[in-house]
């Protein structure tokens, strides 16, 4: 009588698939095909357009933000960026001055506590950001570093199609804020970038703190004390 011992079947047969993985023999389910809704299969084409612009303006902000590499604030800017689409297809988009889900984007983390920060404005002017920066008392102000002698200021604005990310361009002006006893004087800074019909114009300010301890003069780099967030989210329909 003979017998047949040790056989094993590579590949697929029925709803099953055979296979084997370092030394152990596999057998699985093979899943049922997922029909995709119209609305499903917009969602997964904006994902990834919304993946693509966001990626293309971290690359434009990457001497702006405090932490460019980190990879939770990456998936939650493109995150926002696709909570926007959603399942809008991309001719539908509509002209937004203020794309809210992305308007406020905090890349340096949720909080604020700098209450100066979170009065600055940003408006357009001929299609051009005007960042407005309204006067304030530093030494009032409880949540600067000790011994803060000046606020260094970076406006970035961002500009990319959005439908494939092409056409990207950046513009980055400084300003020195410097911390004094009486109020600061409010003040204007416009960037000459204009925005085009297509494409999604992000306006973000970053700040970092000038600190002068005992006649040493440095720039605070710490986690907490680099405040970094979109001013202005812009989409010129096309």
């Amino acid at each position: 009588m003979a017998f047949l011992r040790d056989v094993w079947l590579n590949g697929r047969m029925g709803d099953r698939v055979y296979y084997t993985r370092n030394g152990k023999r596999i057998s699985r389910r093979i899943p049922e095909t997922v029909h995709k809704t119209p609305n499903m299969k917009k969602r997964s084409a904006n994902f990834g357009i919304a993946s693509r612009a966001a990626g293309v303006t971290r690359k434009l902000l990457i001497d702006v933000l405090p932490f460019p590499t980190d990879r939770d604030m990456q998936n939650k800017f493109g995150g926002a960026f696709s909570r926007w689409l959603s399942s809008t297809s991309l001719g539908q988009v509509h002209t937004e001055e203020k794309v809210g889900e992305i308007c406020g984007f905090a890349f340096s983390g949720s909080k604020l506590p700098f209450a100066w920060i979170r009065a600055i404005g940003c408006s357009y002017t001929k299609g051009k950001p005007v960042i407005h920066i309204p006067a304030f008392i530093p030494a009032d102000n409880n949540k600067l570093p000790k011994d803060t002698m000046a606020i260094l200021c970076k406006v970035a604005a961002t500009t990319c199609r959005l439908k494939d990310g092409k056409e990207e361009k950046m513009e980055m002006k400084d300003l020195e804020i410097t911390v004094v006893d009486g109020k600061t004087e409010e003040q204007d800074l416009t960037l000459n970038l204009a925005i085009k019909p297509g494409h999604i114009f992000i306006t973000v300010l970053s700040v970092k703190f000038k600190i002068n301890e005992k006649g040493s003069t440095y720039i605070l780099y710490k986690e907490g004390y680099q405040p970094s967030l979109v001013l202005g989210a812009n989409y010129k329909k096309s």
